[in-house]
């Protein structure tokens, strides 16, 4: 297991959830990745203008990406399927042609997929901020029939 997604999902996000409510938690928690993410973004000799693309799109792409990964782990209560995902994840986009885009515009439709996706889980399949309680769901099931 990823200690890294061990830290992020598994240690910050149910208390950054608990404390800032669902979006906003999920919301620092990308934000938090995206600067874990932003030393091999900067490279020597770049100019301000190429900085600020990379940070901006660093920072884009990590909360889309973290908006799905979080739903996985808050929806499933467990890190695995969100630590298998950002592993197949790295292994298919990064890996293989070490960063370099197939075509101009890559990463930027990566993320708007991702955002799009990320949007979608939590608009049509919602998170629970707090799951109910155990009397809530006895108290939902049907009485058995006499």
């Amino acid at each position: 297991m990823n200690r890294l997604s061990s830290f992020f999902r598994g240690l910050l996000l149910p208390r950054f959830v608990e404390r800032y409510g669902l979006q906003q938690g999920i919301l620092l928690i990308g934000l938090i990745w995206a600067a874990m993410h932003f030393a091999s973004d900067l490279h020597y000799g770049s100019s301000l203008t190429e900085v600020l693309y990379q940070l901006t799109n660093r920072i884009f792409f990590c909360g889309t990406f973290n908006y799905v990964l979080s739903w996985m782990t808050l929806r499933q209560g467990s890190i695995v399927s969100a630590a298998l995902a950002h592993w197949v994840w790295n292994m298919l986009n990064i890996i293989p042609r070490a960063g370099v885009p197939i075509f101009a515009g890559e990463r930027e439709i990566h993320s708007l997929l991702l955002g799009v996706i990320g949007y979608l889980l939590l608009r049509f399949w919602p998170v629970t901020e707090k799951p109910p309680a155990s009397s809530a769901i006895q108290d939902a099931a049907p009485a058995p029939a006499s």
